[in-house]
C-alpha cells in the first residue's frame, strides 16, 4: 500500500491538487495533503472526492461504482489472489473507471480523469436465494 501513496504524493505534489489519503496501517506519511487512519463514516470522504484512486478491493470498487464516483483502479501487485487481476479488467473492459495495472501508469491516469466520463453502473442484486432454499430444501 505504501508504494501506492508514494507514488500519489510524489506525482501531486507538481500539481495543485488536494489529495486525502486513508493509509490504514501504512507507514509512509504523505506530504501533498491530509490523510487519516480508519473512519466509520468512509462514505463523506467518497462523496467529496473528485476521483477515488483505489487498489482492487471488490466491496469499496462496486460502493463507488453504486455511488457513481470517476475511480483509478491500481492492481495490487502484492497480491497472490485473481480477484484483484479481474476486478480491474472488470472496471476497464465496461469503462467504468480506469485501470492501472502498473504504477508507472498513475501520471498518465490521474490528469485523464478530469475529463473521463465513466459508463452508469447498475447493480444487479442477487436473486436466486430463494431458488437455492428450494434446492437444497432448507426451510
Amino acid at each position: 500500500m505504501d508504494a501506492l501513496f508514494k507514488e500519489v504524493d510524489r506525482i501531486a505534489q507538481d500539481k495543485n491538487w488536494h489529495m486525502t489519503y486513508q493509509i490504514s496501517d501504512g507507514h509512509y506519511i504523505p506530504n501533498s495533503g491530509s490523510y487519516f487512519r480508519f473512519t466509520d463514516d468512509i462514505i463523506s470522504y467518497y462523496k467529496d472526492a473528485d476521483v477515488v484512486i483505489t487498489h482492487g478491493g471488490a466491496g469499496t470498487i462496486f460502493k463507488l461504482l453504486e455511488l457513481r464516483k470517476k475511480i483509478i483502479v491500481v492492481l495490487n501487485n502484492h497480491r497472490v489472489d485473481p480477484h484483484q487481476v479481474e476486478i480491474v479488467n472488470y472496471v476497464n473492459e465496461n469503462h467504468y473507471g480506469l485501470a492501472c495495472f502498473e504504477l508507472n501508469q498513475l501520471e498518465t491516469l490521474l490528469p485523464l480523469s478530469v475529463d473521463f466520463s465513466p459508463a452508469t453502473y447498475k447493480d444487479n442484486p442477487f436473486v436466486k436465494a430463494k431458488e437455492i432454499i428450494e434446492i437444497l430444501n432448507i426451510t
